[in-house]
C-alpha cells in the first residue's frame, strides 16, 4: 500500500474506497457485465414483450391501410385528369358547333334581309 502524496494514510484509504464506488457504479452486478452495454434479461416483462409486439402489429396495419389509401387517391386524381381532358375536348367541340351555327344564323339573316329587300313597296 503506498502512501497518499502529502503522506496522510487515513486519506489514501478513503480515496481507494472512492475508487471501488466509482467501479461499482460501472459494472451491473447481476450480470458482471460493464454497465453501459445492453443486454436482455428477465427483467423484461411479459407484459411489455406483448405491448412491443402489439404496436408493432398496429404499425403494421397502419402502414399497410395508408398504402391503400394513397393508391386509391393515386386512382382518383388520374380519374379526375382524365375527365378534365374529356372536358377540355368537349368544351371544343362545343365551341366548334357554336362558331358553326353563328355561321349559319348570319347567312340565314342576310337570306332574310334580300328577301324583305326584293318584298318591300317600290317608294
Amino acid at each position: 500500500m503506498s502512501a497518499a502524496p502529502n503522506g496522510d494514510w487515513a486519506n489514501a484509504g478513503a480515496h481507494r474506497h472512492l475508487d471501488r464506488a466509482a467501479e461499482d457504479m460501472l459494472i451491473d452486478h447481476e450480470s458482471r457485465q460493464p454497465a453501459g452495454r445492453w443486454h436482455v434479461g428477465r427483467e423484461i416483462s411479459l407484459a411489455v414483450l406483448a405491448f412491443l409486439g402489439l404496436q408493432t402489429v398496429t404499425l403494421v396495419w397502419y402502414a399497410a391501410k395508408l398504402d391503400s389509401r394513397v393508391a386509391t387517391l393515386e386512382g382518383t386524381v388520374s380519374e379526375q385528369g382524365a375527365a378534365a381532358m374529356r372536358s377540355v375536348e368537349d368544351r371544343e367541340a362545343v365551341h366548334n358547333r357554336l362558331t358553326a351555327l353563328e355561321v349559319k344564323i348570319e347567312t340565314i339573316l342576310e337570306a332574310t334581309h334580300r328577301i324583305e329587300i326584293r318584298l318591300a313597296p317600290p317608294r
